[in-house]
């Protein structure tokens, strides 16, 4: 039996050399598609770890901007009697001072006289307020709570709260805003994730002008923590994962104003500047 040219034409097969070059085509839309999977999962993560670092910030400043605007509040208890007409001041509850801190962290955050570490990287903040079931979340018995959630110790007749807000690295791994009070014998309470620095400049301001800062330093150069008037936060956030590599490096802005790169972690600084409500008057 004859086979026709026309025949033997529709008999012939792919050759090798099409075949290698289909598979190299195949190959390579195979690795485009796989590294913009790869790039857009990458994505997804950082804007999932830059919300999650914008989430716990704001829950973080939030929180201490409010204790903060609270330093030094006392109820009134009278008008000291006036040497001369016009002279006489209000007594207030207490006359403990409202903020302290420490710019390498506390030796013991639940020492009732705060020491400062000789050496640490992150700053530490003691805060005295009198509380009330207002200005607090109270207790199941309709007293006054600490940041921990238990019932305020007295002092006298004054319900006196004493917080000291820090950054500690707990069970998870993970540095936070941790909060402790001396009267109770607990290391801490966690309250924000994922804080890893503290900055603190405290605003100090002239005698003759005590209601305004005219100076932000840091808490060894504050030379009169009665004239400390305002507090400037700044709060180094980081992601609880890695979405960066060595390929990809990430570059932020510290509290010290200087940028760095780096690959890992995502980190953002989050700044805010707490006027005290009770000072500025």
């Amino acid at each position: 039996m004859r086979v026709t040219q026309k025949s033997a034409q529709r008999q012939q097969g792919v050759s090798l050399v099409e075949l290698m070059v289909a598979m190299a085509l195949g190959l390579w839309a195979a690795g485009v598609a796989l590294q913009m999977a790869l790039r857009s999962a990458q994505s997804q993560a950082v804007q999932a770890a830059y919300a999650e670092m914008n989430d716990n910030a704001q829950v973080a400043l939030q929180l201490l901007s409010r204790e903060l605007q609270l330093a030094g509040y006392a109820s009134v208890k009278g008008v000291s009697a006036p040497a001369s007409a016009g002279t006489g001041r209000l007594l207030r509850s207490h006359t403990h001072t409202p903020v302290y801190g420490c710019d390498t962290g506390f030796v013991s955050p639940l020492a009732v006289d705060v020491q400062c570490a000789a050496a640490g990287d992150s700053a530490a903040l003691a805060l005295s307020y009198e509380a009330d079931t207002r200005n607090t979340s109270p207790t199941s018995a309709d007293l006054p709570a600490d940041c921990l959630g238990n019932a305020v110790t007295t002092m006298g007749d004054v319900y006196l709260t004493q917080h000291r807000y820090f950054v500690m690295t707990g069970n998870t791994g993970r540095p936070g805003l941790y909060c402790a009070t001396p009267s109770h014998g607990a290391t801490g309470q966690p309250l924000v994730d994922n804080v890893e620095h503290i900055n603190l400049r405290f605003g100090e301001s002239l005698a003759a002008d005590p209601g305004r800062a005219v100076r932000y330093v840091g808490a060894s150069q504050v030379t009169d923590w009665g004239r400390v008037v305002a507090v400037r936060l700044c709060l180094l956030m980081r992601s609880s994962e890695s979405v960066f590599t060595v390929e990809d490096p990430a570059s932020y802005v510290d509290c010290q104003g200087v940028l760095q790169t780096g690959a890992g972690l995502a980190r953002q600084s989050y700044v805010t500047t707490v006027y005290l409500r009770n000072k500025t008057y």
